[in-house]
């Protein structure tokens, strides 16, 4: 092996943490926050709580029921007591939870369903 070969070696073993006996730097996770994913929330009672991965969530800053927008492909206006947006994660233990006719974001944290409305 040339001494520039053994250089260029060298610094990659550097770089990577790697010498005998040891395993090298551990793999960096994906950031939660790019855990993005659309959904449907049931907001019959407003946004107030959600099931999410197996998971309850409970919103930090619950909103009213929005008012349903039309079918981008007809036009048509359904209510069916479900908002439909983006949830994505920002923590292990916290989520956000966007849609167009919400007034602002909504931060959910893990947490027991609400008491049923009426």
């Amino acid at each position: 092996m040339g001494s520039r070969s053994a250089a260029v070696l060298g610094v990659l073993l550097a770089v990577a943490g790697c010498s005998a006996g040891e395993r090298g730097p551990a793999p960096v996770p994906v950031a939660e926050s790019e855990v993005r994913e659309p959904v449907r929330v049931l907001s019959h009672c407003g946004v107030r709580w959600m099931q999410w991965q197996g998971r309850s969530w409970t919103a930090e800053n619950p909103q009213p029921e929005p008012a349903p927008l039309p079918d981008p492909a007809g036009g048509t206006v359904t209510v069916d007591g479900y908002t439909t947006g983006v949830v994505t994660r920002t923590g292990p233990d916290s989520l956000i939870f966007t849609a167009p006719n919400l007034a602002g974001p909504v931060r959910f944290r893990p947490g027991p369903a609400p008491p049923p409305c009426l």
